[in-house]
C-alpha cells in the first residue's frame, strides 16, 4: 500500500484509480437497455416500462410475493410506516445461472 495517512484511496502501489461504478439502475438506463435488447421504439418501450414499474410498485405495496423468472422470486419480509413513506424489506431469490456450456450427459456409443 502507498503511504496514505487517511487511508482514503486504499490502492496498492502502481494501481491506477478507477472511476466509481454506478451501482444503481435508474429508469433511463433500464429503458435504454430494453431498447437495445428488444429493438422496439423508444416511445413504446417507455410506456411499457412505466406500466411494468407501476404494477410492480402496486404489488409490493400490497405486500404480495412475486415469482417473475428470470428476475427471481421476491418475498416481502416486513414493512414499516415512516414519516417519509413506507419502508419495505424484501428478499429476492434468483436461480443460479450456468457458468459454462452444459455438457452432454450421454456417452458416445463405443465402436
Amino acid at each position: 500500500m502507498t503511504d496514505d495517512p487517511d487511508g482514503a484511496n486504499g490502492l496498492a502501489d502502481g494501481q491506477a484509480s478507477q472511476p466509481p461504478v454506478e451501482t444503481e439502475l435508474r429508469k433511463k438506463e433500464l429503458i435504454e437497455r430494453v431498447i437495445d435488447r428488444s429493438g422496439v421504439a423508444q416511445g413504446e418501450v417507455r410506456q411499457v416500462v412505466e406500466a411494468v414499474l407501476e404494477v410492480l410498485g402496486e404489488t409490493v405495496h400490497a405486500e404480495r410475493e412475486m415469482n417473475l423468472e428470470p428476475f427471481g422470486r421476491l418475498r416481502i419480509n416486513r414493512t414499516m410506516e415512516k414519516p417519509t413513506g413506507r419502508v419495505t424489506v424484501c428478499r429476492v431469490r434468483q436461480r443460479a445461472r450456468p457458468t459454462a456450456e452444459p455438457t452432454d450427459p450421454l456417452a458416445e456409443p463405443a465402436d
